[in-house]
Formats: structure tokens, sequence, C-alpha cells
């Protein structure tokens, strides 16, 4: 079970300045903020979870190995980790005691390892029931990309990054496809200024769904 501890307060993934460079427009429109949030939003849905920085609280299972999978992605810090969801009588894990061995993939490790949490029932013997997995593991933690800078470093937040550190290909996608969202919204499929003609033409442009393969997430219960 995942539930969200702290929210991200950012709904847009690019900033509006650059979305104006792109379109060449020397001025900004609620028709290009609107596009901006949307195409964010569309771009969270396509990958398959949130991209923006937020704290959640995990309930994980056990599969027999030494590591344990998260929802979320990347991870940015374990805030804390517990042995059992019923926090008063848990074992909290000490720092040394886990790590995070691969932030993108959402995995942390444990050299004592993670026991099989799947239940067991008889009938004419033992038997392992298919997916009954039990999720004992309570994990609290950061996952996502900082957008845009700023001097927060409000408590509630598991770590002080103040930094961008969205990349630039998800910022990219974003753009072009509210870019496209704009120009859908005002139907310009071209433009002629006195001797100055513009057409725009997403031929040629990376398509936004392929920049973003590469950080879709498919999680199977």
């Amino acid at each position: 079970m995942l539930t969200v501890c702290t929210s991200s307060t950012n709904a847009q993934l690019a900033q509006l300045g650059d979305l104006m460079v792109m379109l060449n427009a020397t001025a900004s429109s609620s028709g290009m903020d609107l596009s901006l949030t949307q195409a964010s939003d569309w771009a969270n849905r396509y990958v398959g979870y949130t991209l923006q920085r937020q704290v959640y609280q995990e309930t994980v299972a056990g599969y027999g190995s030494q590591r344990l999978m998260l929802e979320r992605v990347p991870i940015m810090k374990v805030q804390r980790f517990f042995d059992s969801t019923t926090t008063e009588e848990a074992t909290e894990l000490c720092s040394t005691q886990y790590r995070v061995s691969d932030a993108n993939a959402g995995f942390i490790n444990r050299d004592q390892g993670f026991q099989w949490t799947a239940q067991e029932r008889w009938n004419l013997g033992k038997y392992v029931v298919p997916n009954s997995e039990l999720e004992p593991w309570l994990v609290v933690y950061e996952a996502g990309y900082q957008v845009g800078e700023t001097s927060s470093t409000d408590a509630k937040w598991a770590t002080t990054t103040t930094y961008n550190t969205l990349p630039p290909t998800i910022e990219r996608a974003v753009l072009l496809r509210a870019g496209e969202m704009y120009q859908g919204m005002t139907g310009v499929q071209s433009m002629k200024v006195g001797p100055l003609s513009v057409t725009y033409s997403s031929e040629g442009q990376d398509k936004p769904e392929g920049l973003l393969y590469p950080f879709l997430r498919v999680v199977v219960t």
C-alpha cells in the first residue's frame, strides 16, 4: 500500500519561459500556462508515476531475496525503515543495515535478505497460496525529481535538495507536448505577418512519447 505523506506543489514539469521561446512568443497567455500544466499531467500518466519529488509511506512484501522494490522512483532518500507496519511494536532498521542499491529501479538491498512473505496452506500437504504475500516492511522515503530551484529546506522533506534534478529529456518532452496542445487550442497551423511566414510542424522533431519511453515504469502485482 502506498500513501503520499508530502505532496509536490509544483504542477508543471517545465518553465513557461522555455515554452514561449519554443513557440517564438513574445508574451505569455493563460492558454500556454494551461497547456504546460496539462502536458505535465500527461507525462506523469504516460510514465505511470509522479515525476515530481514527494514523500511516501509504503508497505512492501518480501520475496526471499536480498532486495525490496519500491513503487516510486528515483529514490532520493529513505527516511525510516521498519520490519512491521505496527510501528509501536516494530524494530526500526538503522541506515547501516540497508542501502539504496539502484535509485532509478527503486531497489533497497539488505545483506540479511527479506524473507518470503507468502502465506501457506495445507491440503494433503503444505503449499504456497499464489499472490498471497503479506507486506510487513514499512518504508518512508522521498522519490522523484526536484523541479526548478528552490531555497526551501522544510523539515517535511527527507532531503534538502534545492537544485533542479529533472532530466532535460523529460522537460523537452513536456515542452513539445505543451506546444502541440497550445497550437491545438489556437487552431494555428501557420502564420504570416508581412514578409515573415512561420509554420509549426512536429515533423523532424523528437516525439514526446519517444523521449519519455526510457522512464516508463510498469509494476506487476
